[in-house]
């Protein structure tokens, strides 16, 4: 039991390390010009800006930890590119 309690510990201080890296990142994330939301919805819609600005910002630098933060973990990309090469 000893070690799996020190186990958990471990995990829990790198899931902290980690969000606070990406918590750091996000100062530096795209800013919108603007955003329409509708009114009594801007605090639900707090996540969805964070994503989407993380998913920006993965687009804009090439750096997959973005995308990591942005998307599900059990993310799945099925677009399928050969369709698109053969244009």
């Amino acid at each position: 039991m000893m070690l799996s309690q020190s186990f958990v510990r471990s995990l829990s201080l790198i899931a902290v390390f980690a969000a606070a890296a990406v918590a750091s990142a996000d100062v530096t994330l795209p800013t919108p010009r603007s955003i329409i939301l509708t009114v009594g919805q801007e605090q639900t819609a707090q996540p969805v800006i964070l994503a989407a600005r993380r998913y920006a910002a993965f687009w804009n630098t090439g750096e997959a930890r973005y995308a990591e933060a942005a998307l599900a973990q059990n993310f799945v990309d099925r677009t399928s590119l050969q369709d698109a090469r053969r244009v």
